[in-house]
């Protein structure tokens, strides 16, 4: 026959899982704890990184942008000033003659689109308002 002893009689069921259960939620919001500071920590080691480098780039990209400025600027007043000053040379009274033109013509178009901006302008507009009786009128501005 075997023998049963004090410490080997079976606990309580409910007192087991309840006291498990207050141990697991305890050791869950720790966890939950942890977890939440490892992330605000690595959240902070990644903007603190980030800065640091943004702060060793930011001279070199300033360069790059002022370089590709300049770079693209010259080439523009080079090609430009290289092609008219050729084609003056090799057609120096059809350049004068076609800048003349254009210009002439580009004024008047100008001109033409300033002249309906005021003839426009210049017009009666029909504005309606709501008088106190709740009636539309129209009423010249």
């Amino acid at each position: 026959m075997i023998e049963h002893t004090p410490e080997e009689e079976p606990r309580d069921a409910g007192a087991c899982n309840e006291a498990e259960g207050t141990a697991a939620a305890d050791e869950s919001k720790d966890d939950g704890k942890q977890n939440f500071e490892r992330v605000k920590e690595g959240f902070s080691k990644g903007a603190e990184k980030a800065r640091d480098t943004a702060r060793k780039v930011a001279p070199k990209l300033r360069k790059a942008l002022h370089n590709a400025a300049f770079g693209g600027a010259y080439g523009a007043s080079y090609g430009a000033t290289f092609g008219a000053t050729l084609l003056k040379e090799l057609f120096p009274k059809a350049m004068k003659d076609g800048f003349c033109a254009g210009f002439e013509d580009g004024k008047a178009a100008a001109d033409k689109v300033r002249t309906r901006r005021e003839e426009t302008d210049a017009e009666e507009v029909e504005v309606v308002s709501i008088d106190e009786v709740g009636g539309a009128q129209p009423e010249t501005a």
